[in-house]
């Protein structure tokens, strides 16, 4: 038997539909409307690295959308990263494992920089990665009768005008006696740890050059276990520059650490549509209906009203 509905019920369908469907339109708008959002679902690049993930950010991208140490100068042929007042060119960035390599600018192709510098990163976000090693190298000696082995030590010299100033050593076994009294200036560097094994096998200048250029590794944690809730829940990692803390860039707002509500309430709505419509109540129920599931009374019928039959 075919189901009537009485026109009370139909003014109530079309209301529960009409509100519905502005809920979806005030999402979608909402999402539209979210700078910051947009801002940080785009791509960034920065000079040869493409797709640079959170928490970097520089040049085209906000500050808003990383954290405040690991900004990137993206004006040269390689992404540049400060520490310390110290810049590091960066090699290879690795989101899966919350990884970088870094090699210094000021010894890129370079054992004589003009200012001296031990490498120093202080920064409660990021540490040196496990296979990380520090190389000593000693500026301005005397000729050092200290027998020192060849496989952990070496010889480079500093020129100037293509004359010799000064004669320079590098040490990679840091238990071996300590040289840095007989010389002007000590450096701290840092390499990989197969970079330093092969510096063992080969101590020449240009073994060396190859071991600082190849970099060696950090680890960062900025806020990452956040950052994992967020990007599951369909939003963009970010941070509060007010509040100096993590924040979630969602479609329809910040959150701190997720995107969820205003979603969750337009899908109880939409079922609650779909139940309506789908399952329309029978005349012979109307009288069990409370003014919860509709509001509107049923107007009196006029007696002069008759119905034709279908």
């Amino acid at each position: 038997m075919e189901t009537h509905l009485y026109p009370f019920q139909k003014i109530s369908l079309l209301l529960v539909i009409t509100t519905t469907i502005c809920l979806f339109h005030v999402q979608n708008s909402s999402a539209a409307d979210d700078d910051r959002y947009l801002n940080c679902s785009a791509s960034f690049q920065c000079a040869n690295f493409r797709d640079v993930p959170y928490p970097f950010w520089g040049s085209s991208r906000p500050d808003y959308c990383g954290f405040p140490d690991f900004k990137l100068n993206c004006s040269g042929d390689a992404p540049v990263i400060s520490f310390e007042g110290q810049d590091y060119r960066v090699l290879d960035i690795n989101q899966s494992t919350s990884t970088l390599r870094v090699a210094r600018t000021d010894f890129w192709n370079n054992l004589c920089p003009v200012s001296l510098a031990n490498t120093t990163i202080k920064s409660s976000h990021i540490e040196n990665t496990s296979d990380a090693q520090e190389v000593l190298l000693f500026y301005d000696c005397p000729p050092i009768f200290i027998p020192l082995p060849n496989q952990a030590t070496g010889q480079f010299n500093c020129s100037v005008n293509s004359r010799t100033t000064s004669i320079n050593y590098f040490v990679t076994n840091l238990e071996l006696p300590n040289i840095s009294g007989y010389c002007n200036t000590t450096v701290t560097a840092r390499v990989s740890q197969s970079a330093a094994a092969d510096l063992g096998l080969n101590s020449s200048k240009d073994n060396l050059v190859a071991a600082l250029d190849s970099g060696f590794g950090l680890k960062w944690d900025a806020s990452n276990t956040l950052c994992g809730q967020c990007m599951v829940s369909g939003g963009q990692c970010g941070y509060n520059i007010s509040s100096a803390e993590f924040t979630c860039f969602c479609k329809d707002g910040p959150n701190p650490a997720r995107c969820e509500g205003m979603r969750l309430n337009i899908f109880s709505s939409t079922n609650a549509a779909r139940h309506v419509i789908t399952k329309p109540p029978s005349l012979l129920h109307i009288s069990s209906l409370n003014s919860d599931q509709f509001p509107l009374r049923p107007p009196p019928t006029p007696r002069r009203c008759r119905f034709t039959p279908t």
